[in-house]
């Protein structure tokens, strides 16, 4: 009996497709409750999203060419807070005050570096000496921060942005958009099985033809197959 043998075509599926909304809760990790989906992988979205973005970057530019701006809110802090909204379904408003009790400015800040804590506190996370040393978390004053959120139906914590089951679909086009690309980069265009059953080639010859063939592939392309089969049927494959 001869051995069998397996292989599959396909490449590893990242966790941020289909997994993207199988987080269980917003769990508390001991200094804040974590937000219910990945924020650093939505982050990066808004980079590699550009339909959506421009969508949401058409609804900041037309509020903000409506806001009525204020000497605490000034117009560009108001288009940041609204973009943080849209993009992150959580925009965060740090009210500044003085010892005296007066309100001197409203600063938005950042969503995705913005935790919400027990009793209604908030905590700031920012990488302050490098990945390697961890994270550093500020601690806002009690009430210093309003949270704007957009409502989610499987917890009160964080908002969700309405658009995130779009994220699937817009992951297909750019998907496909990249294999366009790895197709047009290729140049040889190539993806075969090359079948060879004469057994008078030379195995210099062949060692020739396997190395031309993995030159004719790009980093990342279609991926070539020599099967060297001396006097094989050519109907053997």
């Amino acid at each position: 009996m001869t051995d069998k043998h397996f292989f599959t075509w396909s490449d590893p599926i990242p966790v941020t497709g289909p997994m993207l909304l199988e987080f269980l809760e917003c769990a508390y990790n001991g200094q804040y409750y974590e937000l219910p989906f990945s924020i650093d992988a939505h982050a990066k979205y808004y980079y590699s999203l550009l339909y959506i973005r421009s969508a949401l970057q058409a609804k900041v530019n037309i509020l903000s060419s409506c806001y009525q701006p204020h000497p605490l809110f000034p117009r560009q802090a108001f288009a940041q807070l609204a973009m943080d909204y849209l993009w992150f379904g959580n925009a965060y408003l740090e009210k500044s005050v003085a010892r005296t009790g007066k309100l001197l400015a409203l600063r938005p800040s950042p969503a995705k570096f913005t935790r919400r804590d027990k009793d209604n506190r908030y905590k700031f996370i920012s990488n302050g000496d490098g990945i390697l040393n961890g994270y550093t978390v500020h601690d806002f004053l009690p009430g210093a921060v309003l949270h704007l959120l957009e409502p989610d139906v499987n917890q009160e914590l964080y908002g969700v942005p309405e658009w995130l089951p779009a994220i699937q679909a817009a992951l297909l086009n750019e998907a496909a958009t990249n294999f366009r690309l790895r197709y047009y980069q290729n140049g040889s265009h190539a993806g075969y099985i090359l079948y060879l059953t004469d057994a008078n080639i030379n195995e210099d010859d062949i060692k020739n033809l396997e190395d031309e063939l993995k030159a004719s592939k790009g980093p990342g392309n279609f991926r070539n197959l020599l099967l060297y089969s001396p006097n094989g049927n050519k109907d053997g494959i």
